[in-house]
């Protein structure tokens, strides 16, 4: 999780400063970013389950209206 916020605070995200901000665009130049690093396709899931989760903690408690990374899809992971 800490990647990721330090990802949107950074150049390479929105530099969002509520999490009301962030947008399912900036969830995808997340993954893209992850994948630029070479993280593997199961880490990178990991990590959108993670944000996923977090966002759905956010909507349950009213930080959020909704859950941006509720309609992104987990990469394909080789068998």
């Amino acid at each position: 999780m800490t990647q990721f916020i330090e990802f949107v605070d950074s150049p390479e995200g929105t530099g969002a400063q509520v999490f009301g901000e962030v947008k399912k665009s900036t969830i995808k130049s997340f993954l893209s970013f992850l994948m630029e690093k070479d993280q593997s396709p199961r880490s990178i899931s990991r990590k959108l389950v993670t944000v996923r989760s977090f966002f759905k903690f956010l909507v349950r408690t009213g930080v959020v209206d909704s859950n941006p990374a509720s309609q992104i899809k987990s990469p394909k992971i080789p068998k």
